[in-house]
């Protein structure tokens, strides 16, 4: 009953400024994710969380079920008679978080985040272990393919959000997870995100 789930996450909640997490594992997270509501701590946490909120209502949540479902009957609509499954959910992953944020599903850019990420991920996970991280720029195995995959994901978002703030007055306006980032504002100052945070909130 001490470690009921109900129970964690009270505590959790309650004592959120007590929480520290795993410094070696931020430490690594921090390279892909910057400064976003995965990495920070304390009172930048609290402030990205509360206004990240209303992004990730249970209302909002079950209305992506739409894109799942659409997302994966269009991968097994393309499919040939053979795929690997790995690659196949992974490309649909990808197109729902594509199409989640941005409203666009397209077959490059989804290809293309779907390596990147695998790349940055089994990286990451190799750094995790490590009592420390090697600068990026030093010729080891490893080290080109994850400047090219940091490259790839975040000109990929970037170019996204470039031209969506130098979009003209979209009608009917998009419901997506950038609009709703790009409007955000916090209820206690009234300031929005800075574009280094939507960036940062983006690739999480």
């Amino acid at each position: 009953d001490l470690m009921s789930p109900d129970l964690v996450r009270e505590a959790l909640v309650t004592h959120a400024d007590q929480l520290i997490r795993w410094e070696r594992g931020i430490a690594v997270f921090e390279q892909v994710f910057g400064q976003s509501v995965l990495v920070t701590e304390h009172a930048a946490w609290q402030r990205q969380r509360r206004m990240l909120m209303p992004a990730f209502t249970p209302k909002r949540v079950a209305a992506y079920a739409r894109l799942m479902t659409d997302a994966a009957r269009t991968a097994l609509d393309a499919a040939a008679a053979l795929v690997p499954v790995d690659a196949l959910w992974t490309g649909v992953a990808m197109d729902v978080i594509l199409r989640t944020l941005f409203s666009e599903a397209a077959q490059d850019d989804a290809r293309d985040a779907a390596w990147a990420t695998q790349t940055l991920s089994a990286t990451a996970f190799h750094e995790m272990f490590m009592p420390f991280t090697l600068p990026d720029w030093l010729p080891l195995p490893g080290k080109a393919a994850k400047r090219r995959a940091l490259r790839v994901l975040k000109g990929l978002v970037q170019r996204h959000i470039d031209a969506r703030v130098a979009e003209a007055t979209q009608e009917p306006p998009r419901t997506d997870l950038l609009h709703m980032l790009l409007a955000l504002r916090d209820e206690a100052t009234g300031e929005a995100l800075s574009p280094q945070e939507v960036l940062d909130q983006c690739l999480v």
